[in-house]
């Protein structure tokens, strides 16, 4: 047996659209994933200078911010202010000269403090663009006083300046 259910949007009672499918059958389920009482944001990252052996809190850009019950603080910190468990993602990329061998180690702070991190060894020497780990953990924030950072490291022997990625959080659940 085949059903077919024929739909161009699905609203809630109130009329608020969670879906809609276009002329050429591609949807948009942005609302559907994230809804309009889903706390996430994310800011991308700013230039932010990486001493030799060294770990940095990176700069987070305060122009390509977007935000749902998220703030940017002071001291490049990311702030929920809904409690919850959070889906914390990060990136970063950095221009400078490597050695043969060295560590990239990318860390999510919560409150000033490692919560989580991932490294791995780089081993390109020359003048490059380092890649450093993508990295990603659950947090549980109370909504009030805890935030995040991101935090970067590299002994290559000499200095990296950021010059992409970006700092994102979801929440998804209590």
């Amino acid at each position: 047996m085949t059903s077919i259910i024929k739909v161009d949007n699905i609203q809630n009672s109130s009329g608020t659209s969670a879906l809609s499918i276009d002329s050429s059958g591609f949807m948009s389920i942005a609302n559907a994933l994230v809804g309009n009482n889903t706390v996430y944001g994310w800011n991308a990252l700013s230039s932010t200078t990486i001493s030799n052996n060294s770990t940095t809190i990176i700069n987070l850009s305060t122009t390509d911010h977007a935000n749902h019950k998220v703030t940017v603080g002071a001291n490049n910190r990311i702030i929920p202010t809904v409690a919850g468990r959070y889906f914390v993602f990060c990136n970063a990329a950095a221009s400078g000269t490597g050695s043969s061998g060295y560590s990239p180690t990318t860390y999510i702070y919560k409150n000033g403090s490692n919560y989580s991190a991932t490294g791995s060894i780089r081993y390109y020497p020359g003048s490059s663009t380092v890649d450093f780990p993508i990295h990603f953990s659950v947090v549980a924030m109370n909504g009030t006083t805890d935030y995040f950072q991101l935090a970067l490291y590299q002994n290559s022997g000499n200095t990296f300046t950021i010059n992409s990625g970006s700092l994102g959080v979801i929440r998804i659940g209590d």
